[in-house]
């Protein structure tokens, strides 16, 4: 028994349909899919430039506590040099002055100055006594 040429029509074009409609789905499977992947990308992307932007402001915070490291000592020495001047400078007045000079501010004083040598402090004690003989 034959179908009708009409069903015929009919059956062919469900089936193009269907086949139609499977294509589609496929297609659209592999667009979900392929965002899936770019959204994937771009998430490792944005990742490894965070991780970049941290490592560079865990060195920052590094060359800052350096620095700040730096410049308490600076102003260490800068307070040392400034705290062995002024037995220095007394010093300096009592003998302008002609007022005798204490031994223990004398050693102090020359044993708490930097890179002052040996014939330094020898030669300043030889003068600091021919001062005083005159």
């Amino acid at each position: 028994m034959s179908l009708p040429k009409d069903i015929l029509e009919l059956r062919d074009k469900r089936g193009n349909l269907e086949n139609e409609k499977r294509s589609l789905e496929e297609e659209k499977r592999k667009k979900k899919d392929r965002l899936r992947a770019l959204e994937q990308m771009i998430i490792v992307e944005l990742a490894n430039g965070n991780e970049k932007i941290r490592q560079d402001l865990s060195q920052l915070d590094s060359s800052i506590n350096d620095l700040e490291h730096r410049l308490e000592q600076v102003r260490e020495e800068a307070e040392n040099k400034n705290n062995e001047s002024v037995p220095v400078s007394a010093e300096v007045n009592a003998v302008i002055v002609g007022e005798p000079i204490e031994e223990e501010a004398f050693i102090k004083t020359t044993s708490e100055s930097i890179g002052s040598s040996s014939e330094n402090q020898d030669e300043e004690t030889h003068q600091r006594n021919e001062k005083r003989k005159h």
